[in-house]
């Protein structure tokens, strides 16, 4: 038979609690991260008018990625131990929405760099301020022909809740409720399961 989480010991369960002590911890950071997003709008139409407002751009856009990656991670484990648990089912919902809007925010970044002209460009990348985000901004600027108008970059971001419904309704069936049978070994029964397969 398959063996239950609750049966696990400790030491054999990733530890969750070394990204947030708390599920209290997590909520509140999630509370934060929904208000400090919206930073990222003040700079738009603004890259243009100095290296301070591109760096200080890059420099919160990373910052936030981070504090995302995060909070995303915790959820998504939690959600894996159990997809049955609503609880944490909610938590990665809100975690995965909160990557969206977040995608739409920034969607304005690529495009307004791209924009903006070659001399003053090359007059950013001087800048030693700048100097450990130089590849960051060289490789969007070799793609600038494969990047979208603003506005067609905010549409794909939109797009991607719409465009994952039918996968995460997959994954929930195939993670938790559609059952595969029972296989015998050696005069035993096991349940199969996407663990159990592979051992």
């Amino acid at each position: 038979m398959s063996v239950k989480r609750d049966e696990i010991q400790k030491e054999y369960k990733w530890n969750v609690e070394a990204i947030f002590k708390t599920d209290a911890l997590w909520n509140e950071e999630y509370n934060s991260l929904k208000n400090d997003i919206k930073v990222i709008s003040a700079f738009k139409g603004k890259l243009k008018e100095g290296y301070k407002n591109l760096l200080d751009l890059i420099k919160k856009e990373w910052e936030l990625q981070i504090r995302l990656g995060r909070l995303y991670t915790y959820a998504h484990m939690k959600h894996d131990e159990d997809g049955k648990n609503e609880k944490y089912k909610d938590y990665f919902d809100r975690a995965y929405n909160l990557t969206s809007d977040f995608d739409e925010i920034t969607s304005y970044i690529s495009p307004e760099i791209v924009e903006i002209p070659k001399d003053i460009m090359n007059e950013y990348l001087s800048r030693e301020e700048l100097k450990e985000y130089k590849f960051y901004l060289e490789k969007i600027i070799r793609v600038k022909e494969h990047i979208l108008s603003e506005k067609e970059e905010r549409i794909l971001s939109l797009a991607t809740k719409v465009l994952s419904a039918s996968e995460d309704a997959f994954r929930s069936l195939d993670d938790s409720d559609l059952k595969f049978g029972f296989v015998e070994n050696d005069g035993q029964k096991f349940e199969l399961t996407h663990g159990q397969y592979y051992l």
